[in-house]
This record gives structure tokens, sequence and C-alpha cells, in this order.
């Protein structure tokens, strides 16, 4: 009996041990435990029953065979990575009611193309169709909570210009330009959204408000950034490792320098602070062999570990009996009271 090929206690799924194909979850499954299918390579299409309200962590991941899943009213949840490196999978549906999508639910579906959300969903976890390729379609309820960034290189979401751009949130890059302007009206910049691109330059558009992580990280060509007056948030390692980075000025909205934000930019000369700046993270200047000078103000009232760790060079400038000459006397660094 099919009964048989599924391991179930208090109406979790915790297994499946049949022959594969077109699999038809039992009735009474109102959850499908972690890991349950995970690997299975014989699976090629999924019924869940109408009392299924959530499917775990890794339910369906790296089956490579599936390629069709029908999901019925009542499926509330898909957690961590459920149907991640599903290879096969080329559409989906998720029915009304649905509320929570996690992180890497579906990353790595390479095949999928189209899918639908219904209104209700309340969370888009992060990296939830990360490296999808062939995701072409795909409506995003304006109300849902959008968690960091889910769309990492999905080329085929990319408008004539090669943004991923969805309610002024740039998501993702995928042209070829070294000399590249973000459209007017973005107002946030997605975590990873323009990580290890080919850019030598970038114009931010008035109006951004939000630099993302690791939004630029590892644009190892980038040489000038101006951060434009309505940015109020760089988040860590905005920059890290953009080697050839030269010069960057942050407006006086900026108040906090996050960790690893300029790492290891080996070329970084100048950079110009706000003067409302007030805490600089750990690591957040580490590794900036070519600094020559920086400019802390009397705001300054809180240095990370290793924050200017490796920058050789480096002079500070601040205000006499100042917290930042303070720091540069017991760090042994180079100091002129201004």
């Amino acid at each position: 009996m099919e009964q048989d090929y599924f391991i179930i206690q208090d109406g979790v799924l915790l297994e499946y041990q049949g022959p594969g194909g077109d699999v038809v979850i039992p009735e009474g499954v109102i959850h499908i435990g972690a890991r349950a299918f995970e690997g299975d390579d014989l699976v090629t299409s999924i019924s869940c029953p109408k009392g299924l309200k959530s499917i775990g962590a890794n339910a369906f991941d790296f089956c490579v065979n599936l390629t069709n899943i029908s999901f019925s009213e009542g499926l509330d949840m898909i957690e961590q990575s459920g149907f991640e490196h599903c290879y096969k999978l080329r559409s989906i549906a998720l029915p009304d009611g649905f509320t929570y999508l996690g992180r890497c639910a579906f990353s790595a579906c390479k095949r999928l193309s189209h899918v639908y959300l219904p209104n209700s969903i309340e969370y888009i976890g992060p990296f939830a169709f990360c490296s999808c390729f062939a995701l072409e379609k795909i409506n995003i309820p304006q109300t849902a909570k959008v968690k960091d960034n889910p769309f990492g290189s999905c080329v085929k979401l990319a408008d004539d210009g090669g943004f991923v751009i969805f309610y002024n949130v740039l998501y993702y890059y995928s042209g070829e330009a070294e000399e590249l302007t973000i459209p007017h009206g973005v107002n946030v910049i997605a975590p990873g959204a323009m990580a290890l691109q080919n850019v030598s330059s970038v114009i931010l558009p008035e109006g951004l408000r939000s630099i993302g992580d690791s939004a630029f990280m590892l644009c190892k060509h980038l040489k000038h950034i101006i951060i434009p007056k309505s940015v109020k948030t760089v988040d860590a390692w905005a920059f890290y490792g953009c080697y050839a980075l030269q010069d960057a000025v942050l407006p006086e909205s900026v108040e906090i320098i996050k960790e690893l934000t300029f790492f290891h930019c080996n070329n970084l000369q100048t950079v110009s602070l706000s003067a409302q700046v007030k805490i600089i993270e750990r690591s957040a200047f580490e590794g900036c062999s070519s600094l020559q000078r920086v400019f802390l103000p009397k705001s300054v009232h809180s240095i990370g570990k290793n924050a200017f760790t490796g920058c050789s060079n480096l002079l500070i400038e601040a205000p006499k009996d100042s917290y930042a000459i303070e720091y540069a006397r017991n760090q042994g660094i180079p100091f002129l009271e201004v």
C-alpha cells in the first residue's frame, strides 16, 4: 500500500521511503517535516492534501527531478530551503492564504520561470529565488515584507537597462556597463544588488535612502562613487573588497560607518566623512593601505576593533581632547590636533 511509503507521526510526515514518481501526500498530514524528501531524485511530482499547513526546512531540497507540485488551500508556510535545488521545477502557484516564504525557499531552481504569489503573503525571505536564472515572471504584492534580497542572479527579471527593480528597490543588475547610472526613483539598493560587477564608476540617484549590506562588494574595478545627500544608511560590507576605489564621499546624514564597509579598499586615498558621524564599527577601514588622512569630528564617540588596522599611511585629524585623538594615541596611529 502507498500509505506504507510514508512515516507519519501526529500529522507530521517525517520521511518518505517510496519508489518516487507521482507522489500523493496522504490526507491528515498537516506538516511535511525537515528533510523528509531531501535528495530523492526519483520523485517527479507532488500533490499536497487540503489540510497541509506547512513545509519544513529542506523538505524537498535536491529533489532534482521534481517537475511539478500542486499546493492546496490551507498551506501557510514554506520554511528555509524547502524546495532549493529543484532544478526541473518550472512554475509554482502558492494558494490564497499563504503568508510566509522562508530563506532560500526556491533558490537555485534554475528552470523556474513563472511564480504566482497570493495577496495574502506577508514575508519573502532572503535569497528566496536567488539563482533562478529562468525566472521571468513573478508578482510581488505591495504589502509583502521583502527581506534583504530574494532575487540575486535572476537575470531574466531585468528590464531593458539590466535592472531588477520592484517598488523602487534595486535588487540586481545584469548588464555589463562600466559607467553606470542607477535609475531615478530607486530609493533602496538591496543587499548584494551590485556585488561582483565590473563597473568602474556609479552615479547614484538623489532620493536614494539606503545602501544595503554587501551592495557593491568585490566590485574590483570601481574607482569613484559619490553618495547623495539623501542617503541615511550605508550598511556593513557595502564596499568590501572594492580594491580600485580611490575616493568616497559620505553625506552628513550618515552617522555610523558600519563594520567592514571599506574593508581592504587598497587604493582608497581619501574619504570624506559626515561632520555628524558618531560610530565607526569594527574593521570599517581595515586594510586601506593607501588611505592617507581622515578627519574624525568631535561627535565620534566609538571606534571598533581593527577599524584602521593595516592603514599604514594614515594620519588621523581630529579636534583637541576628542575621543578620536585619544583613540589614535592609544593605537599608535599618527595624529594631528586641529
